[in-house]
């Protein structure tokens, strides 16, 4: 009996012992908000008492989510999205050392086991709707009413449920506005995902671009390597004697004064106008100007750029009639800010 006890004892000790921390680290990715985001389930836990939102056994601190596991075992984390494809599902084992092993589900790009944490992994992506009265969507966790901004999404396949393109005055037919989109290792390669519906006056259109990937988790430092042979040292080389200077030669004669060159092409008004407009708009984009004056300095400061390049040379007649192409562009304010800036 008193072998058996002691046998006993020391099983315990070992169950105990084996029990170990396994963090999950989201790196700023918004996994879903529905019933706690998620959950993981095992040997230990379950759904119910080990949810995303750390409000059970599991600890929710921030971007990381710590599971007590057991060794030997095997873990499903669910992943629940809101209004997205529910493909973003894995499993993970424990060995009897607390090492940790991916299981592939709906695949496991998205995931990598990085120092023994387990990483989620994802990509930075930008996203623009037109027109702006359409905008409303349930897309990413985030920016539900943006017309364009940059979001931060796990790696795989995801729609949007962009439901603002049917009922914000659009009228796009409401079977179609779950818009798919694929997010790859690198993000979004460019002109590969855009999206147009006929709506009631015109297209809505959305469109899905790169931005520069996100670092991912650093790996682990690599061993070092031997140290290499020491080369044998060269000979010095013998210091050359300094050449004598030579006599300045004499001066030559001017040459003749060239013809006139033919006068440069004269500058459309309407394209210095596009030009100003087009790239005021791209640089206000991140910080919108808060009136039409802010908005006509920017644009004006851009055209006089570009009409001191032409050397003033701009050509006749100015559009629709006015006196300058200054005039022109002034007359068109109002309503590119009001499409591009308004509320």
């Amino acid at each position: 009996m008193k072998h058996l006890i002691t046998a006993l004892c020391a099983l315990t000790l070992v169950g105990l012992t084996a029990q170990a921390d396994v963090t999950i680290r989201f790196n700023g990715i918004k996994v879903g908000n529905q019933w706690g985001g998620g959950a993981v389930s095992g040997p230990g836990v379950s759904s119910a008492n080990c949810q995303m939102n750390g409000d059970q056994d599991c600890l929710r601190n921030g971007d990381t989510f710590n599971v007590l596991t057991q060794a030997n075992s095997t873990y499903w984390v669910d992943i629940i999205p809101n209004w997205d494809h529910d493909r973003f599902d894995f499993g993970f084992s424990t060995d009897a050392s607390g090492n940790l092993d991916l299981i592939s589900g709906g695949g496991v790009a998205h995931a990598a086991i990085v120092d023994g944490e387990i990483h989620m992994i994802g990509r930075q992506i930008d996203f623009e709707i037109t027109p702006s009265n359409c905008c409303a969507k349930i897309f990413a966790n985030d920016q539900n009413y943006a017309c364009q901004g940059t979001v931060l999404q796990l790696l795989g396949e995801h729609y949007g449920h962009f439901w603002g393109a049917r009922d914000g005055g659009c009228g796009v037919d409401g079977g179609l506005v779950n818009v798919e989109y694929t997010i790859e290792a690198l993000g979004i390669t460019p002109g590969t995902e855009t999206t147009t519906l006929p709506a009631n006056d015109g297209d809505w259109v959305v469109t899905f671009g790169p931005v520069a990937p996100i670092p991912g988790p650093p790996g682990e430092t690599g061993a070092q390597g031997p140290q290499g042979k020491q080369g044998p040292a060269g000979a010095d080389g013998a210091t050359g004697a300094d050449g004598a200077p030579g006599a300045d030669g004499a001066a030559g004669a001017d040459g003749a004064t060239g013809a006139d060159g033919a006068p440069a092409p004269c500058v459309d008004c309407g394209a210095i106008s596009q030009a100003a407009f087009d790239l005021a708009c791209k640089l206000l984009a991140l910080n919108p100007p808060s009136s039409v004056s802010a908005f006509q300095d920017c644009v004006a400061a851009i055209a006089a750029v570009s009409t001191i390049g032409s050397g003033g040379n701009i050509c006749a007649p100015i559009p629709d009639g006015h006196a300058t192409c200054q005039d022109y562009i002034d007359s068109q304010v109002q309503d590119i800010f009001d499409s591009k800036f308004g509320d």
